[in-house]
């Protein structure tokens, strides 16, 4: 479960589930048709005693659950804790991918180098990207989740590196090497500061890639640091790789034998992503009506599929549900103002 906001205070609440039974098998990552929508709910107050209603009222509808992997997000985390008096071995479980992005930014985000060089690829964004070097654009650094995509930015510097040390290439026809330098070869002065940073990258890369085909099970810490052994080519990636191993240990070993289950939300992450496809430009102007459809988007469709929907759902269903849990919403309120002060605007004038 996590939560997902786009402008404006409102968060949505999602859960999707998967019963440990009807895992894909090991090597095998989740996929979205495995998983089933318990949960889109809109809303503006997400507290612990918030989160703690809805772990109860699921709870009640389908059973307490025998794990709940979410974020660090303390009212995600500690709301689970509502159902342990419903079930003792209940297991409140971190979402891998947010843990090492963490320990990313512990590790050398408030470094002086990685700060500079953040602010150089912004800078360097600005000054290209409407020039004859756009297609040598950088990715953009999101704020808020950085290193949770900071693989785009270190391959984006791996590609500009090499093609400033291979004048000969096809990549080059038509650029001026005096160009090229003068904007981009700045990056000559962080060869190994990319080459550690990578190096932490690839732990978190193998290691996300792992327990998502895998998942948790008894041993798994042990198969982490075999398969990381030889990539730990830096002290930054061993001080890196012991933190993530130590986090699966420690996850581990809660479960009972021959038991599975998941330890990443980027399954969930992806259904995101779908939704905003889905809404494409209106997905910078808060959440619409199309987030009834959320639940569609996991599903392959086909005629069958979509002729028993429309069967099961009734027009004013669906209406129903986007009047309790939408109400208004932000595009239905900016067009509200613009309105008022157009006919307001007219009043004056025609006076």
């Amino acid at each position: 479960m996590d939560h997902s906001n786009q402008i404006g205070p409102e968060k949505v609440l999602c859960v999707l589930g998967v019963r440990s039974s009807q895992l894909p098998p090991p090597g095998t990552p989740l996929k979205h048709e495995d998983l089933r929508v318990l949960l889109v709910q809109p809303g503006t107050k997400w507290k612990r005693e918030d989160m703690a209603k809805v772990y109860r009222k699921l709870a009640q509808r389908i059973g307490p659950p025998r794990a709940v992997l979410c974020d660090g997000a303390v009212e995600l985390r500690e709301g689970a804790n509502a159902l342990k008096s419903r079930r003792k071995d209940l297991l409140v479980l971190g979402d891998f991918k947010h843990f090492a992005a963490n320990q990313l930014k512990s590790l050398f985000g408030q470094d002086e180098r990685f700060q500079t060089f953040q602010s150089q690829v912004g800078r360097t964004r600005c000054a290209i990207q409407q020039t004859e070097l756009s297609h040598l654009t950088s990715p953009t650094f999101k704020p808020k989740s950085r290193f949770m995509n900071l693989a785009s930015i270190l391959r984006w510097a791996g590609v500009i590196s090499w093609l400033l040390k291979h004048p000969g290439c096809q990549s080059r026809r038509g650029l001026q090497t005096k160009r090229l330098k003068e904007k981009l070869g700045w990056l000559g002065d962080y060869a190994e500061d990319l080459k550690a940073w990578q190096a932490c990258q690839d732990v978190v890369s193998l290691s996300l890639s792992f327990l998502n085909e895998h998942g948790l099970f008894p041993g798994v810490s042990a198969c982490l640091q075999s398969l990381l052994s030889e990539s730990l080519t830096h002290s930054l990636s061993r001080e890196l790789a012991q933190r993530l191993i130590g986090f699966v240990q420690e996850a581990e070993s809660s479960l009972h034998p021959d038991e599975r289950l998941p330890i990443s939300t980027e399954i969930l992450e992806s259904s995101f992503g779908l939704y905003k496809q889905l809404e494409g430009q209106q997905a910078k102007g808060g959440f619409t009506s199309l987030l009834a459809g959320f639940g569609a988007l996991l599903k392959p469709a086909t005629p069958e599929s979509v002729n028993t929907a429309f069967a099961r759902v009734k027009t004013e269903d669906v209406k129903q549900w986007i009047k309790e849990n939408l109400g208004e919403t932000l595009t239905t309120r900016r067009r509200s103002t613009y309105a008022e002060y157009k006919i307001a605007t007219k009043q004056i004038t025609t006076a």
